[in-house]
């Protein structure tokens, strides 16, 4: 089977898994904790797992699951497909969807070892669907429309609209994003904060924002993103400036390329201290 056929069935899958969610947003919930108060988990982030997990397993039954809500093995030793991971966020930006705040997504991509192969971002509320194939570019479906796309040209962070976001232990941990963020802004055009890592990446890659950061992300926020990122010709590292490696937390810094080693610079800066 080839990637864009996988693209595909991972577009269809991100679609039908945004009706669930929709019909969701304005119902009453029911709400449980994970790492903290402000980790939230509904019965939607479930049924819509479920969903995903379902679907992509019937399409790929040996390929493996990394999902936000489950992980699902379904290899057998010595198969072909057993590097071959699809990393998944049933509902990226939970708090907005029980809030009614209508900025969330669906997260889908799949890896093969740490190579990003297909990634998916779509947004139910706007009908906005971005995917990237490896090696072949990047795209945004809005209803029957379907159209590449490609990173901003700005070349000074006076000049750039960035995005950021906070971790969830921000409450107890001091090493919260808040003096980066102050600095930024100081040196920016705008800051945003939507609540949902990946659509700041698909953003990034559409030309909409001109860099985005955050730290302490699970890889099933930025899978996608990120290959969405680097096939609209935009840079993605660690916030150190390393080269970026999926692991089951990163922090990171993506943008349009002409900005990267200025924000970069102003995350060292703040490193240093006074």
């Amino acid at each position: 089977m080839d990637l864009k056929t996988i693209e595909n069935i991972a577009v269809d899958t991100a679609r039908e898994a945004g009706a669930i969610i929709r019909r969701g947003l304005t119902k009453q919930k029911s709400l449980s904790m994970k790492s903290s108060e402000i980790d939230l988990l509904t019965e939607y982030d479930k049924e819509t797992d479920t969903f995903i997990t379902g679907r992509l397993l019937s399409a790929f039954p040996s390929h493996s699951i990394k999902s936000e809500e489950s992980t699902t093995e379904k290899r057998e030793p010595g198969n072909q497909d057993d590097d071959y991971v699809w990393h998944v966020d049933p509902i990226d930006g939970t708090i907005n969807f029980v809030h009614g705040y209508p900025i969330f997504a669906v997260s889908l991509a799949l890896y093969k070892e740490n190579e990003p192969l297909v990634g998916v971002v779509y947004d139910p509320m706007r009908d906005e669907c971005f995917s990237a194939i490896s090696g072949r570019g990047a795209w945004l479906r809005s209803g029957e429309t379907c159209q590449s796309i490609h990173v901003s040209t700005a070349n000074r962070l006076v000049e750039s609209l960035l995005a950021t976001g906070f971790p969830y232990d921000r409450h107890q941990n001091r090493d919260n994003n808040i003096s980066q963020t102050a600095a930024y802004l100081k040196k920016v055009r705008g800051l945003r904060r939507s609540g949902a890592a990946a659509i700041d990446l698909a953003y990034v890659a559409a030309g909409r924002l001109d860099g985005y950061w955050e730290f302490r992300l699970r890889s099933w926020d930025v899978a996608a993103g990120v290959l969405l990122v680097g096939e609209a010709g935009g840079a993605v590292t660690q916030t150190d400036g390393q080269g970026f490696q999926l692991m089951s937390q990163v922090s990171l810094l993506a943008s349009n390329g002409h900005i990267h080693d200025p924000m970069l610079a102003v995350l060292k800066e703040v490193n240093k201290g006074p």
